[in-house]
């Protein structure tokens, strides 16, 4: 038979919060940041007959709390609290007594047990799966704690909440193996009317998305690079992780990221034919995206659609698509991000010829275009004569970014790395 439940609580307001909420809930306020002896003498009475679950507010004194009962009661259990569902609107304090209906509800979920096993997860296990000591080390962190619903966590909290619940090593290392931070949608074969061309798209939302902000949107090629490790044949870009850090280290909401997956016509596909630019399969890719991915992507998600806060970005080849596609479409994409860009594939002659059909001084708005290459790559070439060309031509001048990576190379672990700076100075961050 299982024992009834007792919910022990920091303050009056939080068990208050709790009765206004659950019917009939059995709640034990400690009336303070500490607990006295008298709260943990009815603790240890009453454990046999109840059991006793610590619901303690997401802060030092919380923590504090909850370690005290659980070293000295022993056989408890845990409800774990996200800081940001309990701060009040004035973002000012940390509470239970702040949490909505909603989200106390859907926090009482999740309830964990202490386990009485042993865990061989050590401060050497965290650091080798990257959960501290590394960059993306926090966000990592959060898309663990996610998962486990053990609640934010630091290095030092997060090794004793796995060694509570008992998590192997093993065990950890098959969490950590799925990259994946934040939420992604994969649609197989999208498909979009009165165009011939199918392809499947990754939709990454943050890992706190909320139907109540709207998101800029960042459009890249190469889905199966960005996000997943396991899907990537040459390296992972870790956009995901990249974002959801920016998100906790400078306070942002954070961006849609929508990935076309490449084909065996990748090459193809992301070449644009200067000449009869509307008769090659790039044309139709373009189209694919403008009137098929952008469209269902504003309908079906919190985006902000002002092409201001619209990207279109890829590298290599992708680079290459990005730079054409943008472009053609300065009232979509206001941003345009091309890594390591393959200009040598065409002519310079017909690039030109087809920058100069584009009537560049007529631009009513001129994308925000940042172009790229690494010290290391053949592409370092190409910046600086197709720079002199755009600003000759009429481009503003003030709306491209060039930048030279110095000993940087031609492959997805350099892009990652410059993933987040790129961003940044697209966005004003």
């Amino acid at each position: 038979m299982k024992k009834p439940k007792v919910y022990v609580v920091e303050g009056r307001n939080d068990a208050t919060r709790l009765k206004q909420v659950f019917k009939d809930i059995k709640v034990l306020s400690v009336n303070g940041s500490s607990v006295d002896k008298d709260v943990l003498k009815l603790l240890e009475r009453i454990k046999n007959e109840y059991e006793i679950v610590l619901v303690t507010d997401p802060d030092y004194p919380g923590e504090k709390i909850r370690k005290t009962i659980s070293n000295k009661i022993g056989n408890v259990s845990h409800i774990f609290v996200e800081q940001k569902q309990a701060r009040n609107k004035n973002n000012t304090k940390i509470g239970i007594e702040h949490m909505s209906d909603e989200d106390l509800i859907n926090t009482f979920k999740y309830k964990i047990k202490n386990n009485t096993i042993k865990s061989d997860i050590t401060i050497d296990t965290l650091y080798k799966q990257q959960l501290i000591g590394h960059t993306n080390s926090k966000a990592k962190r959060k898309h663990l704690s996610d998962k486990l619903n053990i609640g934010h966590v630091n290095g030092k909290t997060l090794l004793e909440r796995l060694n509570m619940i008992g998590l192997s090593k093993k065990e950890l290392i098959s969490l950590m193996n799925d990259t994946v931070v934040g939420n992604l949608e994969i649609i197989n074969d999208f498909k979009v009317k009165d165009i011939d061309f199918k392809r499947t798209i990754r939709i990454w939302t943050p890992s706190n998305y909320s139907k109540n902000i709207k998101y800029p949107v960042i459009y890249m090629h190469d889905g199966q690079n960005l996000f997943d490790a396991k899907t990537s044949y040459a390296g992972e870009w870790e956009v995901d992780e990249t974002i959801e850090n920016m998100i906790f280290k400078d306070k942002i909401n954070g961006f849609i990221v929508v990935g076309i997956d490449n084909s065996e016509l990748r090459m193809e596909e992301y070449k644009p034919n200067w000449e009869t630019s509307d008769t090659a399969i790039s044309y139709t890719y373009m189209k694919f995206i403008t009137e098929g991915v952008v469209p269902y992507i504003n309908e079906r998600y919190n985006t902000i659609r002002s092409a201001e806060e619209t990207t279109i970005m890829g590298s290599s080849m992708g680079g290459l698509i990005s730079f054409y596609i943008g472009l053609e479409n300065p009232h979509i994409f206001g941003n345009i991000a091309a890594l390591s860009t393959s200009f040598q594939i065409n002519s310079i002659e017909n690039r030109n010829k087809y920058l100069e059909k584009l009537k560049l001084n007529n631009f009513k708005t001129y994308p925000r275009l940042y172009l790229d290459a690494g010290s290391l790559e053949h592409s370092k070439n190409y910046i600086e004569p197709v720079y002199e060309k755009l600003v000759e031509l009429g481009y503003d001048e003030n709306k491209i970014i060039t930048h030279l990576e110095e000993n940087g190379a031609h492959n997805e672990d350099a892009w990652k790395k410059r993933f987040p700076n790129i961003i940044k100075k697209l966005y004003n961050i």
